[in-house]
């Protein structure tokens, strides 16, 4: 059996910052319905893409640590 590492905490977390961005989006289309859908997938990928430079810089900067101090 395979077990979720991913927090509950977490993940509704993600959620409500998808969902926020995702009306965000509705407000900017000037509240135009029917387009939930695609809100909620441009809000998944801009706080990916977000997360996913995030990530990407503080693992450059463990690198870069590691090569100024290596042990």
């Amino acid at each position: 059996m395979i077990k979720s590492t991913t927090s509950s905490a977490l993940v509704s977390r993600s959620t409500d910052d998808i969902a926020r961005r995702a009306y965000e989006i509705y407000l900017e289309r000037g509240r135009t319905d029917g387009f939930d859908r695609e809100d909620w997938l441009r809000a998944e990928r801009e706080l990916g893409t977000a997360a996913s430079v995030a990530s990407r810089r503080a693992s450059t900067k463990g690198a870069q640590a590691t090569k100024d101090h290596p042990l």
